[in-house]
């Protein structure tokens, strides 16, 4: 990827789950040039899993994993410029 740059490795980031017929997983993956946050949506209407969503997002250079963290998670990061892409 352009923006990115090769992908180094990846690690979970969190899980949970919503009710017991819908999983989220969010991954982050290390780039050469920077993170990305993957989020993966499974849902379970009888037997099989299947993947329902697929989103990533790629910070700005002024984010740091913190502020990607915080606004994973539903808080907003005080630290955060008013013009930052994760706001």
């Amino acid at each position: 990827m352009v923006f990115t740059g090769k992908l180094n490795d990846y690690e979970i980031y969190d899980n949970y789950s919503v009710g017991s017929n819908v999983i989220v997983l969010t991954y982050l993956t290390r780039h050469d040039l920077q993170p990305l946050r993957w989020r993966f949506i499974f849902y379970r209407p009888d037997k099989q899993w299947g993947l329902i969503n697929m989103a990533s997002m790629m910070s700005c250079s002024i984010c740091s994993i913190k502020s990607v963290v915080a606004v994973d998670r539903g808080r907003r990061s005080e630290g955060l410029p008013a013009t930052c892409c994760m706001n």
